[in-house]
């Protein structure tokens, strides 16, 4: 089942909380410690924060990246919350992107880049109820089964994981 495109067969109850947070955002500089072509489209970025600064975040949550003109890009968390000193990003090339052009073709381990976040309030809630997740249609940026690996390490929640690919040779799709 494709979760972005499942239709409900009746009525359905979607909880939503709103983050009691503060609206100010913190802002952050860190250092490329790592760069990784993950396909010919992806790019695997693992910034790392200054020594003794921490990130905390929930699975779910993003940032934004603060360009030189002050425009933001936002990215999801691909790394685990547990793993608070850096920030995985996986970024795909799009054709065009002002700053996915720069990190294929310009970013280099040692660049620093700066950022805001965490951001979002759509996170995995402990509960005692076994979930279905679908971390990847394999049409994102992140590979499903590391996607699901990590989604289910992230909580304690009963989990299993469900997903599908797309060809961009044969257009078909499967497990």
């Amino acid at each position: 089942m494709l979760s972005c495109c499942a239709t409900a067969l009746e009525d359905v109850i979607i909880e939503y909380q709103a983050s009691a947070a503060s609206s100010r955002i913190p802002e952050y500089t860190a250092r490329v410690v790592k760069m990784e072509k993950l396909t010919h489209d992806v790019m695997r970025v693992l910034l790392k924060l200054p020594e003794g600064q921490t990130i905390a975040f929930k699975a779910g949550q993003y940032v934004n990246i603060i360009l030189d003109d002050g425009q933001r890009r936002a990215f999801s968390f691909a790394n685990p919350p547990h793993e608070p000193e850096f920030v995985e990003l996986q970024i795909r090339l799009m054709t065009g992107g002002k700053f996915t052009t720069h990190v294929f073709e310009k970013m280099k381990e040692g660049d620093e880049v700066r950022f805001e976040g965490p951001i979002g309030d759509f996170s995995l809630r402990e509960s005692e109820r076994p979930i279905v997740l679908n971390p990847s249609a394999r049409s994102s940026s992140s590979p499903a089964p590391p996607a699901s690996r990590r989604s289910r390490a992230w909580s304690k929640t009963p989990s299993s994981a469900a997903s599908s690919a797309r060809s961009t040779s044969t257009g078909a799709s499967g497990p």
